[in-house]
């Protein structure tokens, strides 16, 4: 592995963590919302802050220095990474409320910090795509990657609630949820594949051919999970939405495309014969 991209191992780590967490939030909040009681609801409080409290802390090493954590939480207003570190902070702080207040007896309060900590989760999603996307705002040919972290923690969110109960309308979130995330694995895979076969300037060169065979195992894991969701084998459905998730963001980091002198005159003459056609 190329030593360049071990660099990235923080802000790799640190968006998992963050969609799994959110996945759990989603969870929590539907099962909360539908009056659904289950053992392990403490455990779930617990892991979800657990995983979005590690996380915040492991991305502190991507970030260097706390000079660098300031920057990136002071442009809220125009940086969609300000957004993502500070709405993951929020959901941190929403989660252990909704846990104090379960551990305490505050029912009503409990449900309200659920249903922040819900919304802050989807948003957070949102914002890790948007980081991403080029150029820093919301573009259908570049929705398959901002959508991705928010459709994978629906997809596990809603797994989770066929888990807890017997409801066919979980089980139809659940496969919607599927499909919409294969669809978008696959749009992905297949525009890593024309980058390789146009010859991009690819930032991490050595690591094509596992991306590649990412891709390809992402789409495997993805049949084999409504494989075992047809056949009623739920224990390892869980285990292989986690892996696609960590593929999946595997897959994107590792296969990013450098942004060469004449790519961005290239776009800026686009720009302008748009410009001149309206």
């Amino acid at each position: 592995m190329e030593n360049r991209f071990l660099h990235l191992a923080p802000l790799v780590t640190f968006t998992v963590m963050a969609i799994v967490a959110a996945g759990m939030m989603v969870g929590i909040a539907g099962m909360q919302s539908g009056g659904i009681i289950w053992p392990g609801i403490g455990r779930d409080f617990l892991l979800t802050l657990a995983l979005v409290g590690g996380g915040i802390v492991i991305s502190f090493l991507h970030l260097g220095r706390r000079e660098r954590f300031l920057l990136a939480a002071a442009g809220i207003k125009h940086s969609w990474l300000s957004r993502e570190v500070i709405t993951a902070g929020i959901f941190f702080v929403l989660t252990g409320c909704g846990t104090i207040f379960m551990k305490i007896g505050q029912a009503v309060l409990s449900d309200l910090a659920v249903t922040a900590a819900f919304i802050a989760a989807l948003y957070m999603t949102w914002t890790i795509g948007m980081v991403y996307n080029i150029p820093g705002r919301f573009t259908w040919e570049g929705f398959p990657n901002t959508a991705a972290p928010l459709a994978t923690a629906l997809l596990l969110g809603s797994f989770r609630l066929t888990l807890f109960s017997r409801m066919s309308l979980f089980d139809w979130m659940f496969f919607i949820m599927w499909l919409v995330d294969f669809l978008m694995g696959l749009s992905r895979a297949q525009a890593f594949r024309s980058q390789m076969e146009n010859k991009y300037a690819f930032v991490f060169p050595r690591l094509l051919l596992p991306t590649r065979v990412g891709h390809m195992a992402r789409l495997v894991l993805s049949f084999s999970m409504m494989t075992s969701a047809i056949f009623s084998w739920k224990s390892p459905i869980l285990f292989m939405i986690i892996g696609n998730i960590i593929l999946d963001r595997l897959c994107f980091y590792a296969g990013a495309v450098e942004v060469s002198p004449k790519s961005e005159i290239a776009s800026q003459k686009a720009e302008r014969m748009k410009e001149a056609i309206k």
